[in-house]
């Protein structure tokens, strides 16, 4: 089942895009699938090889011609399960029987129907043997393996074995998309202008969710803080890098992992599911402080005394990025509770009372450093209760009623919302199970 990026048809999305193409050019219209799950595997020993395609001229043919010549070699069913991915065959089998090299003369048909057919040679040379097992190792949940060039390289086999079939049937754009014509009139679909709108996909493996990609960043930030929510952790804080924490945290072993749910910030999007993986690295001791702020004290400012500074801040903003919306590692945003609380400027932005807060040390004491700042923000909410913040200005200082934005607006007032929302985005909340960020 395929859903589409903005909200609308294939055919409403196919027509505002509809300009006549070139000649045997196509548009492609992106769309997002969902994943289907591989239940029982195999995992073989395959083999490699290199591939070089001559016409009869004995010259090298081009890539779009040895990649036709190879795709109707491999329809031939001789071969057994075989794949090719661009640079590199593969198979089960052994396709050059222990020979150093072995040729295949194939005769290629034009694809648009036009011109004549092309003799051309097919020359297989043996490169490499690899072993898939390392791919299941990889996906199971406690492994060691990380996603190195070997994983890599067992993907793209596995994608060459899954794409080279169908691109021996249907045609294809580029390395990617895939375009079965339809066989019955009835199903093909035109679009004004005489151009005919297809029905395209693209499939590749993934790894599972036991095993998954590193988090970006943000998503790691916002899994840690989701965890540090937890009371049972006790006094814990986290300041982009180290996790800090008075109690033992992963219980004298080497490691430990956490499931976390991370719902989106933007109320765009679907939650998501990430393990955050917890290993000690060192004690800090922070007695060293106190001597350095006695009055009379010999103790410089050194790396120790900076990485004490660190961990005493992380303490003290670590509660309150749970709770409330940062900018960077600094500035924290506590959003108003109370609509009559909230600052409105002159064109429909909200302007949001930020502090930052950072030990010091004094004299035989700490002291608190706190930093007042402001943001200005696109607000969020209903869009029709926002348009009348838009339209405020210094000369028409009256919020417009949903009535009186009903009965229509201005020309003016049309531009103003129209450059407000340029390079902006926004959630469609029609179907809230799905939400879609455009």
């Amino acid at each position: 089942m395929a859903s589409i990026k903005y909200g609308k048809s294939l055919e409403e999305l196919g027509q505002l895009i509809a300009k006549r193409p070139a000649k045997n050019e196509y548009k492609e219209v992106e769309v997002i699938a969902n994943f289907l799950e591989v239940t029982k595997f195999q995992y073989p020993k395959v083999k490699s090889y290199t591939v070089d395609v001559i016409t009869d001229r004995r010259a090298k043919a081009s890539k779009k011609d040895s990649t036709a010549a190879i795709l109707e070699l491999l329809k031939d069913t001789k071969f057994g399960p075989a794949a090719y991915d661009g640079q590199l065959l593969y198979s089960v089998a052994d396709l050059i029987h222990g020979s150093n090299a072995r040729k295949f003369d194939v005769t290629v048909e034009p694809q648009d129907g036009a011109g004549r057919a092309k003799r051309l040679t097919v020359i297989i040379k043996f490169s490499y043997n690899y072993t898939l097992k390392e791919m299941s190792n990889y996906m199971k949940r406690n492994t060691k393996q990380t996603w190195d060039a070997s994983i890599q390289n067992i993907f793209t086999i596995l994608n060459a074995f899954l794409n080279t079939k169908v691109c021996t049937k249907y045609q294809s754009v580029g390395s990617r998309f895939i375009f079965p014509q339809p066989t019955r009139l009835q199903d093909r679909v035109y679009l004004y202008g005489g151009v005919e709108l297809i029905h395209g996909f693209y499939q590749s493996f993934r790894p599972g969710w036991d095993r998954r990609a590193k988090a970006s960043k943000k998503d790691s930030t916002a899994a840690i803080l989701e965890l540090l929510k937890d009371t049972k952790f006790g006094p814990a804080a986290y300041d982009g890098q180290l996790l800090y924490s008075v109690a033992d945290l992963i219980h004298g072993s080497n490691a430990r992992k956490f499931d976390v749910t991370v719902e989106p910030q933007d109320g765009a999007g679907r939650a998501k599911r990430l393990t955050v993986i917890i290993k000690f690295s060192y004690n800090y001791t922070l007695k060293e402080m106190s001597n350095y702020m006695k009055r009379n004290t010999k103790q410089t400012w050194d790396a120790s005394i900076q990485n004490i500074f660190t961990i005493l801040n992380a303490f003290l903003n670590t509660k309150v990025c749970t709770k409330y919306q940062s900018v960077g590692s600094r500035f924290i945003f506590p959003q108003p509770t109370r609509l009559q609380d909230r600052v409105y400027l002159y064109g429909g932005v909200e302007l949001i009372h930020g502090f930052y807060q950072s030990f010091r040390p004094g004299w035989d004491k700490l002291l608190i450093n706190v930093i007042d700042s402001g943001k200005i923000y696109y607000p969020a909410g209903n869009f029709i209760d926002i348009i009348p913040r838009i339209l405020y200005t210094a000369q028409n200082k009256r919020l417009k009623t949903r009535d009186e934005l009903r009965s229509g607006l201005t020309a003016n007032e049309i531009a103003t919302i129209a450059k407000f929302l340029q390079n902006r985005d926004f959630t469609t909340t029609y179907a809230a199970r799905n939400q879609k960020k455009n």
